[in-house]
């Protein structure tokens, strides 16, 4: 089989190794996924884990280990291209094979999101997971990548209050499309306040202390975030 060892989004360097059944994707965390290589840019990878179709940024991926098969050409992407993986192709395969081009999301672009989870300063934590769905298409050069009503995923990454205010921030972590999940790094969505004027006396240490009201991001409501790095989508023909 053939490993591809990815150090970067621009530089790939193939070794030889031993014989497996199926391909290897390993991630900078220490992940060792096994499926099937569906197709690749500079940019990120799709791969096929049991019956879900995954899209991983390159940048987070270490290395790629392919099932032993003859030597063949690359594709432009430059990893191997889909005919050199079988004699025979798979149903997969076949389907890869009718991808007319790709659609790049490019970083900054608006993902508008209505919550299905209510949170607040007082009941949230950093690191709490929160749900919500897609309020509009996001489109790419006229062609909707992302649908309405598409289910999204995220966390809180603060929630915090001190002397001069308080801070509630959040930020998508994944897009859902059937059975395929699609990772997303954004720009948080935050909620301020400074501190208001009502004081308490705080009887355990006799200090004047300024309370901040609870603030929340309601059930229902859409916030806006921004895309951080760019998303690769392939359109069929």
């Amino acid at each position: 089989m053939k490993k591809i060892v990815i150090f970067s989004a621009l530089l790939l360097t193939v070794t030889a190794a031993s014989r497996a059944q199926a391909d290897t994707l390993e991630m900078k965390d220490g992940r060792l996924l096994n499926g099937q290589y569906l197709g690749g840019t500079q940019r990120s990878i799709r791969f096929q884990i049991h019956s879900q179709v995954k899209v991983f940024p390159v940048q987070d991926v270490l290395a790629l280990t392919f099932s032993s098969q003859p030597e063949s050409r690359q594709g432009a992407s430059g990893f191997p291209s889909q005919s050199s993986r079988a004699a025979t192709p798979t149903p997969e395969a076949s389907a890869h094979t009718k991808i007319k081009h790709e659609l790049v999301l490019d970083p900054g672009a608006k993902i508008s999101v209505r919550m299905l989870d209510s949170l607040s300063l007082d009941s949230s934590r950093k690191g709490d997971v929160f749900h919500g769905s897609l309020d509009s298409d996001v489109r790419v050069n006229g062609v909707t990548v992302l649908p309405r009503g598409a289910q999204v995923n995220g966390r809180v990454v603060r929630s915090e209050q001190r002397r001069n205010g308080a801070t509630l921030a959040i930020t998508l972590g994944e897009v859902r499309l059937d059975d395929q999940v699609i990772p997303l790094k954004t720009s948080n969505y935050m909620v301020q306040e400074k501190s208001s004027n009502v004081i308490d006396l705080d009887l355990s240490t006799l200090r004047i202390v300024k309370r901040v009201r609870d603030m929340r991001i309601p059930y229902q409501s859409v916030v806006e975030f921004k895309t951080l790095q760019a998303i690769t989508f392939y359109q069929d023909q």
